[in-house]
């Protein structure tokens, strides 16, 4: 499933963003926080989730839905946001950001 760091790393790649510092000015946030996203001290909100979608082309309501998932703590909260993901068509968005985003750099989603 698409998580916070899937979704920086792929901003990252399509943006040819070398560093934190150019991936925080595409964002329009603080380079401190995209550390907190980074160390996972913190989550995008609703604001950086649209740029997120804007600059990957992709329909917000996915990646809420993704970002939702990873916030929930209890498993039935979790649940219903997976399925709310697969419904929306998540995994296929998924797959296509890791073709674009990432093709022939597989290991960069795994480091």
């Amino acid at each position: 499933m698409i998580d916070t760091k899937f979704l920086l790393l792929a901003v990252k790649s399509k943006h040819c963003a070398p560093s934190d510092y150019r991936l925080a000015k595409l964002l329009e946030v603080a380079k401190t926080t995209i550390y907190k996203y980074n160390n996972r001290f913190d989550k995008p909100n609703d604001i950086t989730l649209s740029r997120i979608s804007e600059l990957l082309s992709v329909p917000s309501h996915v990646l809420y839905a993704a970002i939702h998932f990873e916030r929930a703590r209890d498993p039935a909260t979790k649940l219903v946001w997976a399925e709310a993901y697969r419904i929306m068509g998540g995994p296929d968005i998924e797959k296509r950001l890791i073709e674009e985003c990432f093709s022939g750099n597989e290991e960069e989603l795994t480091a």
